[in-house]
């Protein structure tokens, strides 16, 4: 898989391809890297992004110029209408003399988004198998979340992506399972929803909740969906009676609380309360909430979005935003990816993801993958931060000709004939 050839080192093309995913992989997590291997300088996150950067350019340096193919307009033109105001947006600060983070970190987010197109070309040329790292990260990390579950009953935790950051290490778990749903790793979603189950993060209840609506659209259900269901069961009957159940969702309790006591004189209101069983109105009617006379329906609905909605509200747009910064998490970012793109580089490229998103979910082959970066991004940034990269990669992988289809328990009428023998 490695040779020497015309004086110049050739690596293959699955083993790069292993590699940068790889990278991408430890490039989520957020714990030093010396608090495990006494490595002095630096963090895992760094030590993953230096594997892939070294990877991808080392990868495009020995492709010729007629195989960088971009392909779709439908996908590389609003891709690169985003990079391409993230590279300019430094030369207009500059002209203006006026940058919100800082000149030199907006020219590092220009060389970031260079990055992240050439992640699209190679990610677009070597296909499926960057997905691999994924599939093993998604069972690592699962394992390392219900261990600090189990060893800390009722505490959110993400594992051995952060021991806080919870919220990063859902949507990792959510995207791995999606993203290998194409090489029919259906049991991979037993292992990810216990490990979901212990991050006790709302955000993991809501994108299940649009999962489980597109799988019914979908009609991809079998008996394997048992195993996941079987799984989530068995992990609440043995968990609720110790009162863990209780201690991790009692946020989510209160949100949904203050949801219904906004909504409950109105119309939709009562649409839910014929919905919602009656075990959990009552459950919502005993959440005690602290009110005062003087709160208002704003209050509520900062209470209802975790405190999303006055405490991080979008600045006034601007038509090139307020520069695009990589990872610096300041007071008042808007936890909605959409409204961050908003926010930091303006309205055309904030409506360019949003086709990007709604492309991958119509006319591509990885519907589920696709939904998940649309339902991941409506109460959290990461996708758009630390998790840049996913969207990107998604992009390649679902331009490339080498992927079936994404359905994870139903079996294509192809792939009935074949385990018949009949191809």
């Amino acid at each position: 898989m490695i040779k020497w050839q015309d004086k110049r080192l050739i690596i293959h093309n699955r083993l790069t391809a292993y590699i940068i995913g790889f990278g991408l992989v430890i490039s989520l997590i957020n714990l030093q890297a010396n608090q495990i291997l006494w490595f002095k300088y630096g963090s895992f996150s760094q030590i993953g992004f230096l594997i892939s950067i070294i990877f991808l350019g080392f990868y495009l340096s020995n492709m010729k110029r007629e195989e960088i193919n971009l392909d779709n307009k439908l996908l590389w033109i609003p891709l690169c209408i985003i990079a391409g105001i993230i590279i300019i947006r430094p030369i207009y600060a500059w002209s203006i003399k006026e940058s919100h983070w800082g000149l030199y970190t907006e020219i590092a987010g220009a060389g970031y988004a260079l990055y992240l197109i050439a992640l699209y070309i190679i990610s677009k040329r070597i296909g499926t198998n960057i997905i691999k790292p994924f599939t093993i990260g998604v069972i690592i990390i699962s394992i390392s979340i219900i261990i600090l579950g189990i060893l800390n009953p009722g505490i959110k935790n993400g594992g051995l992506i952060s021991n806080s950051n919870y919220n990063i290490a859902t949507g990792f778990l959510i995207f791995g399972v999606l993203i290998s749903s194409i090489k029919k790793q259906w049991w991979l979603s037993a292992i990810a929803i216990i490990g979901l189950y212990f991050t006790g993060a709302d955000e993991a209840i809501f994108s299940i909740g649009i999962l489980g609506l597109a799988i019914l659209i979908r009609k991809d259900f079998s008996r394997k969906l048992l195993l996941p269901i079987g799984a989530l069961t068995l992990t609440l009957l043995i968990c609720t009676p110790l009162g863990i159940t209780q201690k991790l969702y009692l946020p989510t309790i209160i949100k949904t609380a203050a949801t219904k006591e906004l909504l409950e004189n109105t119309l939709i209101g009562e649409a839910l309360n014929k919905i919602i069983p009656d075990t959990v109105t009552k459950t919502l009617d005993n959440v005690t909430l602290v009110r005062k006379e003087t709160d208002t329906t704003e209050v509520i609905l900062n209470e209802m979005t975790g405190f999303r909605w006055l405490d991080h509200r979008i600045s006034s747009i601007k038509p090139l935003g307020y520069g695009y910064n990589i990872n610096f998490f300041y007071w008042g970012i808007p936890h909605n990816t959409p409204l961050i793109i908003l926010e930091q580089i303006g309205v055309i490229p904030m409506l360019a993801w949003l086709w990007v998103v709604g492309y991958g979910i119509i006319k591509t082959r990885y519907k589920y993958a696709w939904i998940s970066i649309g339902s991941l991004s409506v109460f959290d940034h990461f996708i758009w931060t630390q998790a840049a990269p996913w969207f990107w990669l998604l992009a390649g992988i679902s331009n490339s000709n080498n992927i079936g289809n994404d359905l994870i328990f139903r079996k294509t009428e192809n792939e009935k004939f074949t385990s018949l023998g009949y191809y």
